[in-house]
């Protein structure tokens, strides 16, 4: 942070999170980090359902976690976002309200929330192949995701993006940076940036990137992987990351900086799932219905002809 704040002009409301489990956020650790400028937490609590944390192998408790975030706001962090996940295994619609309505009364400023995927090869996969547990059906899955943006909005936060909602004024800045295509620097080994239409990462070896900038005339490149974007590929990132926002696509703001006509481009697509009551279209642009949101990757490939 001294070298960060000395190399850069950092802006005086710079949003500056840490993400940590909830059994890292010790009284002592926590106190640590008042010492330093972050001024934002994001917590991966996951599930206040006892049975599940351990499926899901997570360290912590749910009373843990009930008590790590109150600790970090007897602390003083104002500004604490906490992630869910919904689709579990064994979850019923009255579990997951129950989760919503512990989360609600922590009174979060941020809270995410994304349906659990089964990646091949994690321990949750094989015990899905075993029949071990099993993966949430459609019907469920689109009644959990109803009942999300049901109980939070009611609640009185925002949902400004498909996975993320927030009180006011408390978007992650962060992420939006990813949906609205900007440019950002990843500092650190394993670090991922995107700068003018170049995606890059540096190596995940410590010791290698300490010694690339630090040692003049070595042959280490710190560089890992680099990928220069096309316009093709350019706009095609712009209107999938977009869309996830609730303010869509603003057709405007797209023809201006890829000088490109959004209805040539993608209009007579999106304008199939208009008339299904999957997209809503107004003068300023397109954007998904909530029905739309929970299909948005068939609606996104079919646009984009993804896979294709």
């Amino acid at each position: 942070f001294t070298y960060i704040y000395k190399v850069y002009q950092v802006k005086e409301d710079a949003e500056i999170t840490l993400e940590a489990n909830p059994d890292d956020l010790t009284a002592e650790y926590v106190n640590t980090l008042r010492q330093l400028p972050i001024n934002r937490i994001s917590m991966g609590i996951q599930t206040f359902q006892e049975d599940t944390l351990k499926i899901l192998n997570r360290r912590h408790t749910a009373q843990q976690a009930i008590e790590a975030f109150q600790r970090c706001r007897e602390a003083g962090f104002d500004n604490i976002s906490i992630d869910l996940m919904y689709g579990l295994p064994g979850e019923t619609l009255e579990t997951w309200k129950a989760d919503l309505q512990q989360a609600i009364k922590l009174h979060p400023e941020h809270i995410s929330a994304y349906h659990l995927i089964y990646e091949e090869g994690t321990a949750l996969w094989k015990l899905r192949e075993q029949h071990q547990v099993e993966e949430a059906d459609e019907d469920l899955s689109l009644t959990l995701f109803s009942t999300l943006i049901d109980e939070l909005t009611t609640a009185g936060y925002q949902h400004y993006e498909i996975s993320n909602f927030c009180r006011e004024g408390a978007a992650s800045l962060h992420n939006l940076k990813y949906w609205h295509c900007d440019d950002y620097l990843g500092l650190g080994a394993g670090a991922h940036s995107y700068f003018e239409d170049e995606r890059f990462s540096t190596t995940r070896v410590v010791r290698d990137y300490i010694d690339g900038l630090e040692i003049i005339g070595t042959d280490i490149n710190i560089v890992a992987t680099s990928e220069k974007i096309d316009s093709a590929e350019c706009m095609e990132e712009y209107v999938m990351l977009g869309m996830r926002l609730s303010e869509g696509i603003v057709i405007e703001d797209f023809e201006r900086r890829f000088n490109t006509s959004f209805a040539e481009k993608y209009g007579a697509r999106l304008d199939e799932f208009v008339g299904d009551g999957f997209v809503e279209k107004d003068e300023r642009g397109y954007r998904f219905t909530s029905m739309g949101m929970f299909v948005s990757n068939y609606i996104l490939s079919s646009v984009l002809d993804l896979g294709e």
